[in-house]
């Protein structure tokens, strides 16, 4: 009806205002950012070079980097991503195309909890690490000691370096959303919202790929971890409560009823056989069971051989989908970034809520679900 076209009309112009506004919001940030960062390419005091790192240069970097996550990325972390995430995926479960039930369960959180996943894991707290070895060593160079400026002077520039990608990422994610608004007008949700979705999923891996590089480039420096960065080891997962379904050549199945998880590991054993590797998927097809509905699956993949042939494809076609309809949260995890993206694109196929990620606690927290 006429009605319900106009409702769709202005529904659809929200949403297009909603990702608009959360563009400019980025584009102002990345204006103050230039703006502070653009001191240290100044001259601060008579006879210094523009590009001389002094003392006063490396503290206003630090308090550029601080006020950055706190103002920035904390910020963009939290509300806008996930109001946008429901409000794109909810007019998208709206569709007369799209189901409702099991196609759609979990979906209007999917960024609630990943971004919770990756803000709680051990490397989101790594960018203030870099700050506070820095300030400590500021404090070194300016009691005398010179043999720190080298590494002073490298943090600022990777500082700089990691806090403009950030920015950058997520401003061209967006920037992507928009034009598909005004690509396709008025058949945006019928023709672009399972792009605008992809576009919204790497939202998550831009944070994810900032706090570990920052935990990268801290650890190069050889600073000390402060005590309370603890790293998550996947040797933590095998608790009392674990009990082991399955184990062949290529998979080992585990469960923890208790915190509701699933972890699937591949072995790092090559596939010679396609035969033999059906076989093993049916065996663990087999093994997920009725109340596996209400569980998170980990699949752990960082050992698999490298292999993407079609014939491999489509011998794991049918472990895919059962994974993503037997299970209410998918965690992939991988070794390569290169890997996030391609399982990003086979779970958008086979109509998972999958998270793929690179990090074991990110893993850990999403199939658990958020508290």
């Amino acid at each position: 009806s006429l009605k319900d076209q106009a409702r769709s009309v202005v529904g659809l112009s929200a949403l297009y205002r909603k990702w608009v506004n959360i563009l400019y919001l980025i584009v102002e940030m990345e204006n103050a950012l230039y703006f502070d960062q653009s001191l240290q390419r100044s001259v601060t005091t008579e006879g210094e070079s523009p590009l001389d790192r002094t003392p006063y240069k490396i503290q206003r970097c630090i308090e550029t980097h601080r006020r950055f996550i706190q103002s920035y990325a904390n910020e963009l972390g939290g509300r806008p991503f996930i109001d946008l995430w429901e409000l794109t995926s909810g007019m998208q479960s709206s569709l007369p195309s799209i189901g409702s039930s099991a196609e759609t369960r979990g979906e209007t959180l999917w960024m609630r909890d990943v971004m919770a996943a990756i803000h709680e894991g051990s490397d989101a707290r790594f960018p203030a690490a870099v700050a506070d070895a820095m300030q400590e060593r500021l404090g070194q160079l300016k009691a005398g000691n010179n043999t720190v400026t080298l590494e002073l002077e490298l943090a600022c520039t990777k500082l700089e370096e990691l806090d403009c990608k950030l920015l950058t990422t997520i401003k061209r994610r967006l920037r992507s959303g928009t034009e598909l608004f005004e690509r396709y007008q008025d058949k945006t949700l019928d023709e672009g919202a399972e792009a605008l979705i992809s576009e919204l999923r790497q939202i998550p891996t831009a944070f994810e790929t900032y706090y570990r590089q920052a935990r990268h480039f801290f650890n190069e420096m050889g600073w000390q971890s402060p005590p309370e960065v603890k790293s998550l080891l996947i040797s933590s997962w095998q608790t009392e409560e674990t009990h082991v379904l399955h184990t062949d050549q290529f998979w080992t199945l585990e469960e923890q009823a208790k915190e509701k998880v699933v972890i699937l590991r591949r072995t790092p054993t090559p596939v010679d056989s396609i035969e033999a590797l059906v076989a093993s998927n049916e065996t663990i097809i087999s093994m997920m069971l009725l109340k596996h509905r209400q569980f998170g699956i980990i699949v752990d993949m960082r050992q698999a051989p490298q292999r993407n042939d079609v014939d491999f494809e489509n011998a794991m076609l049918k472990l895919r989908v059962a994974v993503a309809t037997n299970f209410m949260r998918v965690a992939v995890l991988l070794e390569s970034a290169t890997g996030v993206l391609q399982v990003n694109r086979i779970g958008r196929n086979d109509g998972a809520e999958t998270f793929a990620t690179l990090n074991e606690f990110a893993a850990l927290r999403f199939a658990k679900g958020a508290a």
